[in-house]
């Protein structure tokens, strides 16, 4: 269970980095992600935390939706970051 913890915790630092990174200076990001809600809670949460001044909109869909979505906008992304 702690490796598991800890593995989610580098995830969630990992993402927290490449999103301010790449987006911090919008003040706003879309996230595309096929997390569960309470998983996204934690990532939400934690984005808040490093980046207060950044409004975080999130766009959950199944996996088998997130796929082609991401491939069709692919000249044209309408997401900064994709979480898991």
């Amino acid at each position: 269970m702690k490796r598991f913890s800890l593995r989610r915790t580098s995830l969630m630092a990992a993402c927290a980095f490449a999103t301010l990174m790449g987006a911090a200076q919008a003040g706003t990001i879309t996230v595309y992600t096929s997390l569960e809600e309470d998983e996204i809670k934690d990532y939400v949460a934690q984005a808040k935390k490093d980046m207060p001044d950044v409004t975080v909109n999130v766009l959950r869909l199944p996996t088998g939706d997130l796929g082609p979505r991401i491939l069709a906008e692919a000249k044209n992304p309408q997401h900064d970051v994709v979480w898991g």
